[in-house]
């Protein structure tokens, strides 16, 4: 059976078909959950009751405070306006460095402070070590 017209059709009760093809379709899905869908468009907003897993997402987070972030990758400056409080844990004889600071300016200088589980070290590469009073006064 077919049906041709050029203006609307209204079906009182349920409508049955294997395939539906349309240009415009409008009106609410009754099965809430579909599971082939590929696009929405754009929304204003998003709630979400599990878990999100995403191959890439960019953006800004709203929240700036993240308090569990275990890696940021390879930042090009870092400014902290308070303390750092770091911990380290060694358990061998090898040295491992705690923290290197370099430069490159005129003669390169490192210096390191290495732990390891009888005693630190702090020193330089190469030049003399200082110990500074006021910022300007070696001891």
């Amino acid at each position: 059976m077919s049906i041709l017209t050029n203006g609307n059709v209204s079906v009182a009760n349920t409508l049955s078909a294997t395939t539906l093809s349309a240009t415009t379709l409008t009106g609410t899905l009754s099965t809430g959950a579909q599971p082939n869908i590929t696009s929405i468009g754009t929304q204003s907003s998003l709630t979400v009751s599990g878990s999100i897993s995403a191959g890439s997402i960019s953006g800004t987070l709203s929240t700036a405070a993240q308090p569990n972030v275990t890696s940021v990758g390879n930042l090009t400056t870092l400014t902290i306006t308070g303390l750092i409080n770091t911990s380290f844990l060694n358990n061998t004889i090898s040295l491992v460095n705690f923290q290197v600071w370099s430069n490159s300016h005129g003669t390169p200088m490192t210096v390191a402070m290495q732990m390891l589980n009888v005693a630190p070290k702090f020193g330089t590469s190469g030049h003399d070590f200082r110990l500074l009073a006021t910022n300007t006064t070696a001891l």
